[in-house]
């Protein structure tokens, strides 16, 4: 069977071949979503195009398992009665209607304007052509287009479908395939073609090891991970304005570390502890329904989510919502949710549980460089300024005639900066700015800076480790990230009262310079764990706090680091063990750093 697979490649889990979009079968050896094509010998299939394509496309995306609220909303038929999805020989376009066939799982089409249904989506100024008036038919990966307010012109250009460009949008762009397949395979349209004995998600699983795997789980056992190798035809989403942010784009970080790490792979379903499903949402159209697609498709396909509830599966969501988001839907609910945003503290259970859930520190490009690290490592001693802050202020222009109360209430970062703004721009050795441009190098040259949050969770509170500055984390619900095991009070000023803020000045002067070199130390010994690799520990911690929550169904009388032990938890840690065996909060001068 291994070597019989026609394209994709051969799983021992399923004991079937994992198919591209567009194949399936046990051996992928039959064409499937064939009115997605554009040419009869087309190989490239997507479902998930910002382009018209054949209504009869539509039908059969839907019928393999695409996320219905990203397919093209607007579809046509041909004259000639071929079903490609392409105008050649005239179109007649329609609109279908997501939300009727959410709910009824029928698809209804209504008549289209023409002229606006051959304009494509967010670009009024292109007009849909025949693919044949454009280089290689655009590679059945894009729409062929000509201006619209023109006479017709004898070529059209390509508009590239997502990660394709070039003329013929014949380039592959961006990291379509996890780890490039890990050299094991060939990325071929966002599907890894794994060379044998490989295979899974990046072909990062061997089929070797997987015959020698054993077929339940252990007490004791080194902590496992399986992640489930999904179709693309599932996973496939639109791209939305945040995902080429890299503070949106974590989950690759974990990914690309997680599918390298062979030791924590489990090869085997029996053999794991925790369940991943690579379903990636940031802020976009559909966000929650979309991991609610993936949990329906995990629990029509596979045996294992009924037995827990979902409970032993995590989930990552980078956006803004975070983990509240998560939380929310009653499919990811019992799951573990990973995101950079919760409010453990809350009254509310609905934007995470302490227990449950993980709060990890996003990737930010500038604070993980050698140059941001080295200028971080300056003494409070030597630094200029006492405080500082730049970042957007809601009409900034009313703040100072508000009255505070009200400012408290705000909902953009719970009112803190702008009572910072309103009683702090101007005190000496305070720089309290809306923009600055020397922002990279203001955050190793102050002794305190302000980590208030957004609308959300706030990526400050990354740039001030990372730059040495001592945080002021005014009072929130907002979790910060690890706070279960991070003692922040030993580094921060956490807690601070909103009402406090404009008393901030003389709050500062109380704290010697010997204080604050200590606690800079402090903050500086620990600032590792929250980076990513390379240059830091973040990976690791967030696998160990997946990894202590991975057995929490075991009986109540078992401590959490006692239920995490009997799974081997902490050689996942870069904490001192002695250290993890006594509980967490410890003091953050107990802990030890390998490379510190």
């Amino acid at each position: 069977m291994a070597s019989a697979c026609v394209a994709g490649s051969f799983s021992p889990a399923t004991r079937r071949c994992t198919c591209p979009t567009g194949r399936e079968g046990p051996r992928c050896e039959s064409r499937v979503i064939e009115a997605c094509r554009t040419t009869l010998h087309s190989v490239a299939v997507a479902c998930v195009v910002a382009r018209p394509v054949h209504c009869e496309c539509i039908r059969q995306c839907l019928a393999h398992g695409a996320f219905a609220l990203h397919l093209p909303s607007f579809c046509f038929t041909r004259a000639d009665g071929v079903e490609l999805s392409d105008i050649e020989g005239g179109a007649t376009f329609f609109q279908w209607d997501r939300a009727t066939w959410s709910a009824a799982r029928q698809l209804h089409f209504s008549l289209a304007s023409p002229p606006a249904a051959a304009l494509l989506p967010r670009r009024p100024h292109l007009r849909l052509v025949p693919s044949r008036g454009c280089p290689s038919h655009c590679s059945s990966r894009g729409a062929c287009a000509q201006p619209s307010r023109t006479p017709r012109r004898r070529e059209g250009t390509c508009v590239c479908d997502a990660h394709y460009s070039g003329e013929a949008c014949e380039r592959h762009d961006g990291d379509g395939c996890w780890n490039e397949c890990s050299g094991r395979g060939t990325c071929v349209d966002g599907f890894c073609e794994c060379t044998l004995p490989f295979y899974g998600p990046g072909c990062a699983l061997d089929a070797n090891r997987f015959a020698a795997s054993p077929s339940r789980r252990t007490r004791g056992a080194p902590f496992r991970v399986f992640v489930y190798d999904l179709p693309q035809v599932v996973l496939q989403r639109l791209p939305f304005g945040s995902d080429p942010d890299p503070i949106f784009n974590t989950h690759r970080h974990f990914m690309r570390q997680l599918l390298a790490h062979t030791q924590v792979l489990a090869h085997h379903p029996s053999e794991a502890h925790l369940f991943f499903a690579p379903a990636f949402g940031t802020n976009m159209e559909g966000l929650l329904e979309y991991y609610d697609h993936a949990v329906d498709h995990i629990r029509t396909h596979f045996p294992y989510w009924e037995r827990r509830r979902g409970a032993d599966h995590f989930f990552w969501n980078t956006g803004d919502g975070g983990g509240c988001d998560l939380n929310k839907r009653h499919s990811t609910r019992h799951s573990i949710g990973v995101a950079h945003y919760f409010k453990f503290n809350s009254s509310s259970s609905a934007c995470g549980l302490l227990a449950k859930d993980v709060s990890v520190p996003p990737f930010v490009p500038a604070v993980h460089t050698a140059a941001f690290m080295e200028a971080g490592s300056t003494p409070t001693s030597s630094r200029a300024l006492r405080f500082f802050f730049a970042g957007n202020v809601p009409e900034a222009d009313q703040v100072a005639s508000r009255d505070d109360g009200a400012l408290a209430e705000e909902a953009y970062s719970e009112g803190v900066r702008q009572l910072v703004w309103k009683h702090l721009r101007r005190a000496a050795g305070f720089k309290v700015v809306q923009r600055s441009p020397s922002y990279v190098q203001d955050w190793s040259a102050s002794q305190f800076c302000l980590a208030p949050q957004g609308v959300g969770w706030g990526v400050r509170l990354l740039w001030a480790i990372g730059a040495g500055c001592i945080p002021v984390i005014a009072s929130s619900q907002v979790s910060p990230w690890f706070d279960d095991i991070v003692d922040y009070d030993s580094f921060t000023l956490q807690g601070l009262p909103k009402s406090s803020l404009r008393e901030l000045p003389r709050v500062l002067d109380a704290i010697t310079i010997k204080e604050a070199r200590a606690m800079q130390k402090r903050l500086l010994r620990y600032r590792k764990l929250f980076l990513w690799p390379p240059m830091g520990y973040a990976y690791n911690m967030t696998l160990y706090q997946l990894c202590v929550r991975a057995d929490r169904s075991r009986p109540d009388r078992e401590s959490t680091i006692e239920r995490a032990n009997s799974i081997r938890c902490a050689e996942l840690s870069p904490i001192r063990r002695s250290v993890l065996r006594g509980g967490f909060r410890k003091a953050i001068g107990e802990v030890d750093l390998a490379n510190s």
